[in-house]
């Protein structure tokens, strides 16, 4: 199934401002700072399932910046888990 690349959005984690770019690329988060904006790149070209362990992967970065790599990595793999078996699921529009 083909995944169409979504529009940006915006969303602000903690107080900071972080635009969603949907792109081919793994993800990214890009932390506000005085010369950069805040950017969180989901690839919208992987599995459904994978996009949601992304979006919760980058998110933990923008949100907990200094958790170890190892430990978001766990997180997104488990809260990815729980989430899917609940249901959630990108909404078609």
């Amino acid at each position: 199934m083909a995944h169409k690349k979504k529009k940006t959005v915006k969303v602000k984690l903690c107080g900071e401002t972080y635009s969603i770019l949907w792109q081919q690329l793994y993800g990214v988060c890009i932390r506000p700072g005085e010369q950069t904006r805040g950017e969180i790149c989901i690839n919208y070209t992987v599995p459904e399932k994978e996009i949601l362990k992304t979006v919760i992967h980058e998110g933990l970065h923008a949100v907990c910046p200094k958790m170890k790599h190892s430990e978001v990595y766990r997180l997104d793999k488990e809260l990815g888990k729980l989430l899917w078996a609940a249901g959630y699921r990108r909404v078609k529009k």
